[in-house]
């Protein structure tokens, strides 16, 4: 029999509103021009057309112009999802099912990512920052072979076809750098082909446009990135991940940053004026301006809790700027200090350190008070204290590579996990990297250096 004939449109019906507004209604389906085998499927309906209309969305014949009645409509709800964010076990199997990688490269991989500040951890999830976003732009615009899916795991098959003894590896690279009937790495890289590539273009990625239909532009720079509408601004939080910034958030931030910085008065010590601002790490005070060709940054101060640039008094930034404030000197002759860093309030006393219930606490708190808090036994780990030191004499087993006590909990102080045949030099930065990871006063160096 004859094939059926069909043709798929979109219908796009205008209209005036009852408040004599235009709008629009669309419809998508397909309209037969000619039913050919189909209609033998219904020819036992009583109607054979309404029939064949029931498998699929029909459309009738329209020409564009055409007035048509409509006799009714029927508004459609669609809502998309957006795609989980990769895990690190997610991403292996995508990796996986590409063909991109082996099983001993999917590690380093990971740690490349990480460590390049191409992703950052959220819980379990790998949350890509911008800058990846820029490299990936560039790769794409100016090397787009080598970012292809198809060439890496045509590579991956050459490589484990060498390792097999079974592919040439001179020849492999021969055409890897001179090209196979395209452009080689040689020519990728060449002075006049890195010249054409513009840095103003491959950092910046629009995310959309606002109401008026201006673009609304990320520029990624070397020390984070900031969001722009035409000229104006702003920075963009670090703990703001690229999936969060909606057009909505991004006229937000620039609305912040528009004003410029707002002078709050005179410090009367230093004669200095004092700024209230917007940084990369949220709201803070600055005391002065930053001098022409100088890398020293002007003394800052993050916001505390309840404050915002447009509501804080000269009083209150002169508090914060009074920070880091010395409580005293303890019964050891040892000067204890209180603080405000990015992970919250604390004291310090030589290289030890506390964590406080309040900001407010940073200018009350009193030697006795800070003596009762460091007399407290420091917690250990993330789960609080939970963690059970090891008692003298207790015995432990080995469990999944942790010494471990009777009790089933990790013993504390003495257990240390290393790979076999890892360099002595290895073993001490990982020990260095523990101790600084579990140290607060490290974890809280960046205080006073908001932005």
């Amino acid at each position: 029999m004859v094939d059926a004939r069909t043709s798929r449109v979109q219908a796009v019906l205008a209209a005036i509103s009852n408040s004599d507004e235009q709008v629009e209604f669309k419809a998508t389906g397909k309209t037969i021009i000619f039913p050919g085998y189909q209609r033998a499927y219904v020819e036992g309906a009583d109607d054979p057309s309404s029939e064949l209309e029931d498998k699929e969305r029909i459309l009738p014949e329209l020409v564009e112009g055409e007035e048509v009645t409509v006799n009714g409509l029927t508004p459609s709800g669609h809502t998309t999802q957006p795609p989980a964010r990769f895990t690190e076990a997610s991403l292996v199997k995508e990796l996986e099912e590409k063909g991109i990688g082996r099983p001993s490269t999917y590690a380093s991989v990971i740690e490349t990512l990480l460590r390049r500040d191409y992703a950052t951890k959220k819980g379990s999830a790998l949350v890509p920052t911008w800058t990846a976003f820029a490299k990936t732009q560039l790769l794409e615009q100016h090397f787009p072979h080598l970012v292809d899916y198809e060439f890496t795991a045509t590579m991956e098959e050459a490589l484990d076809s060498i390792a097999r003894g079974e592919g040439e590896s001179e020849k492999w690279l021969h055409s890897f750098w001179f090209g196979d009937g395209g452009p080689g790495l040689r020519d990728l890289i060449d002075e006049d082909h890195l010249a054409g590539i513009d840095p103003a273009i491959v950092n910046a990625i629009e995310i959309g446009s606002d109401a008026k239909g201006r673009a609304i532009i990320v520029r990624v720079w070397n020390n984070g990135a900031s969001v722009m509408c035409e000229e104006e601004r702003a920075p963009i939080p670090v703990d703001l991940a690229p999936d969060e910034l909606t057009i909505e958030k991004a006229e937000e931030l620039i609305a912040l940053g528009a004003g410029g910085p707002r002078e709050l008065g005179v410090d009367p010590e230093t004669g200095l004026v004092i700024f209230a601002m917007s940084g990369r790490f949220g709201p803070f005070v600055q005391l002065g301006e930053m001098a022409e060709k100088s890398k020293k940054k002007p003394k800052r101060g993050s916001l505390l809790a309840g404050m915002t640039i447009d509501s804080i008094t000269l009083a209150e930034a002169l508090k914060i700027l009074s920070l880091p404030r010395t409580v005293g000197v303890d019964s050891h002759g040892t000067e204890i200090v209180a603080l405000n860093g990015r992970y919250g309030p604390y004291l310090q006393k030589g290289t030890d350190s506390r964590t406080l219930d309040s900001e407010g606490e940073l200018f009350t708190i009193t030697v006795a008070g800070a003596e009762a808090i460091f007399a407290v036994p420091k917690r250990k780990g993330r789960a609080g204290g939970k963690w059970a030191k090891k008692k003298p004499g207790a015995k432990t087993t080995e469990r999944g590579g942790k010494k471990r006590s009777r009790s089933g909990a990790p013993a504390l102080g003495t257990a240390r996990v290393v790979a076999k045949g890892t360099s002595k030099k290895a073993r001490a930065a990982r020990e260095a990297s523990v101790k600084a990871n579990l140290d607060p006063t490290r974890r809280s160096s960046r205080s006073g250096d908001n932005p």
